[in-house]
């Protein structure tokens, strides 16, 4: 088993630098957990030796460790390049301390909470996972099934879970409709899957949400339920196309309007299970702006791309600054755009801005010569009026085709070639948007109500990339070309061939169409008077 100490420093003793921008690598990296879920039985218990010099090797280097407590904290110190715990010439030390007897987050760790106690000769590490139990009794009402639908049910612990997903394949496929559900006081989580072909099987299983946490936390969700429910649909009769929006409730609502938006969700564990992620605290894109990054990454395997309809407040926000390629300040129905990692939005990423082509004046003016404010080197600050507003209003910028990154800005080096921005196409012009949670309406909440300011709907269709690399989707080293400094062999920067990003967005338009997704907010939004059904 590795040793706890040494999982600890290879993340945050030994400096790693990651020179990936959030945008181009849209994956589901969860926040580290809060303190204060060391409850109940832990999932592992761990003992390492107090005061003797442990060996490790971490990234094909030697590593030596010793540590030592007091009873309040734990201190451990790493030498590298060295023969032993001990200093000498060109030796590196590495000091990292923990807290004893509290419920901490080790660095290292992903989707866990750690409590470290210690006696004279060892200290022992217990751990308390952050996902919940997967649901149990997964079934379908065979006897309510319709010719487009099913409904379906699990179980699950109330007072923990909040929400269930019920995940929808063929008999032997993945996952490719999403439809997410309320918890019942009494732990049954019922919901309907709509928009299917009638008389056919299908395989329904389900997940589980940690109550209290954001959506977008992979780690709050539970592992797919072991057991799953084969379920039919019924033969012939009517089939009604299914609601993209949500359900209808007060006659008299605010105002909104309607997005799609999609996300394509990266591994960061052999063992993850590649499932949608859903919006909190997370970017998306429209399908014109996110092909870029499908040609760049959809040679990788089985990734799902995955569709959401989203209901946003129909609002005009001031001094926007990220909606335009001109970068002028101008009011606009989003938000300025926050780069999303880690389960934190922050000031839009250097790397993100030469993406939306932003001018140079505004990359040098927000972001040259401040400190990274996170571990992909964003240095951008932008003023406390912008933060606050895209802390509450789903935020977007522009994206050009051809696709285009400046990713020499991930780096420590600042500079911005002459030749920056590039030209662009007139036509397709897409979008990346942000969704912070701070404007997410709760749970069967619409938008409006509290002072939330948008919402996701409770349905979401998803395609995988080695399906539509069969269907001819081009991801050859070709499309892309990059641009590299000639004495360090840095990437400065990269663009994505236009016709072949074109291309590949008629292939994804017609593999979502095969699923039949109904239009963002119809007929749902369409119903309601008083909303306006927008689709931008």
């Amino acid at each position: 088993m590795a040793s706890v100490l040494f999982s600890a420093l290879t993340l945050s003793g030994l400096p790693q630098v990651s020179a990936v921008p959030s945008a181009l690598f849209p994956r589901g990296e969860p926040p580290p957990p809060p303190p204060g879920r060391c409850e109940g039985k832990p999932v592992g218990v761990y003992s390492e030796a107090l005061e003797q010099c442990l060996t490790q090797e971490i990234s094909s280097q030697k590593v030596f460790t010793v540590a030592q407590c007091n009873g309040s904290e734990l201190r451990s110190v790493s030498y590298v390049n060295a023969s032993g715990c001990k200093g000498g010439p060109g030796v590196q030390q590495y000091v990292q301390s923990f807290d004893v007897n509290k419920c901490i987050h080790m660095p290292g760790t992903r989707g866990t909470s750690t409590r470290i106690s210690c006696d004279g000769t060892s200290a022992t590490f217990a751990s308390w996972s952050l996902a919940p139990a997967p649901p149990s009794d997964v079934s379908c009402d065979g006897a309510s099934a319709g010719a487009d639908s099913l409904q379906v049910s699990c179980r699950v612990d109330a007072r923990e879970i909040d929400e269930v997903s019920f995940e929808v394949a063929s008999p032997s496929g993945r996952p490719f409709l999403t439809v997410t559900g309320p918890v019942g006081a009494g732990g049954e989580a019922k919901t309907s899957i709509p928009g299917l072909r009638s008389n056919t099987q299908y395989r329904v299983t389900a997940r589980a949400h940690r109550r209290g946490e954001q959506e977008g936390n992979p780690d709050a969700w539970s592992r797919l339920s072991s057991q799953s429910a084969l379920c039919s649909t019924a033969k012939g009769g009517l089939q009604q196309r299914p609601q993209g929006g949500r359900p209808e409730g007060r006659l008299r609502r605010p105002k909104t309007r309607w997005i799609e938006t999609y996300r394509l969700v990266n591994s960061y564990g052999p063992a993850d299970e590649l499932l949608p992620d859903f919006l909190d605290q997370h970017n998306g894109a429209d399908l014109p702006g996110i092909m870029g990054l499908v040609t760049l990454g959809g040679s990788a395997p089985g990734l799902p791309l995955t569709r959401y309809c989203v209901e946003v407040l129909d609002v005009q926000v001031p001094d926007v600054i990220t909606a335009s390629v001109d970068g002028r300040p101008q009011t606009a129905p989003f938000a300025d755009y926050a780069s999303c990692n880690q389960g934190a939005c922050r000031c839009m990423h250097q790397v993100d801005r030469s993406i939306s082509h932003l001018p140079a004046r505004q990359i040098l003016e927000l972001c040259a010569g401040h400190p990274p404010a996170d571990k992909i080197n964003n240095t951008c600050r932008c003023p406390e009026s912008s933060v606050s507003r895209s802390s509450r209003y789903v935020g977007r910028s522009p994206i050009p085709l051809p696709f285009y990154t400046l990713s020499s800005l991930a780096a420590s080096s600042f500079v911005l070639p002459p030749s920056y921005p590039p030209s662009y196409r007139p036509e397709p012009v897409g979008s990346f948007y942000s969704f912070p949670v701070g404007g997410r309406c709760p749970l069967g909440a619409g938008v409006g109500d509290r002072s939330c300011t948008w919402q996701r709907s409770p349905v979401a269709h998803t395609v995988h990339t080695d399906d539509l690399v069969q269907m001819g989707l081009n991801v050859s080293s070709s499309t892309a070309r990059m641009q590299t400094n000639k004495t360090t062999g840095e990437t400065i920067s990269i663009e994505v061939d236009y016709d072949a990003t074109v291309g590949n967005l008629r292939i994804v338009e017609r593999a979502f169409a095969a699923l039949r997704p109904p239009p963002c907010g119809e007929p749902a939004a369409a119903a309601a008077g008083e909303t306006a059904a927008i689709v931008v």
